[in-house]
């Protein structure tokens, strides 16, 4: 007697089931986008505010968000196989990234979107000092020209305020902040230590004789427990940093953050 042997059914994969859920949905789903991790509560929030207040109706789709690495989000974006629709991070898109998007036959356009602020917090038991970003840069600048030789570069020797300018009072540098690899920690460095960089005259002039020089003696801070760029980090975690009661405990200390985080401090 022959047994009839009956062809096994393909049993569709999780991945191939996906695929298929996706083709179905391809005409109808919102509009997918990528969002750098240092931005992405605030990309949430301002979507979320402008589809419910742009009077328009029926009301759009809310987009959706997946939170992406800055370092390959254009990498991503410009792969053969995405299907993202825009994406969004806290900095310009570098020419290499453009380069390498033409080179995968994508054409893609920039559009800012806002502005990044930075802000200096310290108790309110002392006046604010002054700040310019001159003595910004020469109170926290991994190195500083030599007062006496202002072509020589020596390491940061200031402890004070009041040795950074003499209009300043004679209180201890303290300052907290991010590294300068995160968002804030970019916008400090690009909108302050270089804008003060720039204001001090034999440092400025190596912007075009030296790019190079310029960019490593005016973007960097000191190491020397003057700028504890790691203290809000290593005190992080299960136990929140309280920063608004070690500034109150320290009231010469100055912490620095992204204009969202200073709005937030007590």
């Amino acid at each position: 007697m022959q047994r009839r042997v009956r062809p096994a059914q393909r049993v569709p994969t999780s991945q191939s089931r996906l695929q298929a859920k996706r083709q179905a949905q391809s005409d109808s789903r919102p509009n997918s986008n990528w969002c750098d991790v240092s931005i992405y509560p605030n990309i949430k929030e301002a979507t979320r505010y402008l589809n419910n207040n742009m009077n328009v109706g029926p009301s759009f789709p809310e987009p959706t968000f997946s939170m992406i690495s800055e370092n390959i989000v254009f990498s991503s974006l410009c792969a053969n196989n995405n299907s993202i629709d825009l994406a969004v991070v806290n900095r310009r898109i570098l020419p290499e990234e453009l380069d390498s998007c033409r080179r995968f036959g994508k054409h893609i356009a920039e559009v800012k979107l806002g502005y990044e602020a930075i802000v200096l917090v310290r108790s309110n038991l002392y006046e604010a000092p002054k700040l310019s970003t001159r003595s910004i840069f020469l109170a926290l600048a991994r190195q500083i020209p030599n007062p006496l030789h202002p072509e020589e570069l020596i390491p940061n020797p200031n402890l004070t305020w009041d040795q950074v300018d003499s209009t300043l009072p004679s209180e201890h540098i303290d300052v907290l902040g991010p590294p300068l690899s995160t968002a804030t920690g970019i916008a400090f460095r690009d909108l302050i230590l270089k804008a003060g960089c720039l204001a001090i005259p034999t440092l400025a002039s190596r912007k075009d004789t030296d790019p190079e020089h310029f960019e490593e003696v005016c973007g960097a801070v000191r190491t020397d427990g003057v700028y504890r760029m790691t203290e809000l980090s290593q005190r992080a975690g299960s136990i929140p940093f309280d920063l608004s009661g070690y500034l109150q405990a320290n009231p010469e200390a100055i912490a620095l953050m992204g204009y969202r985080e200073g709005y937030c401090v007590p």
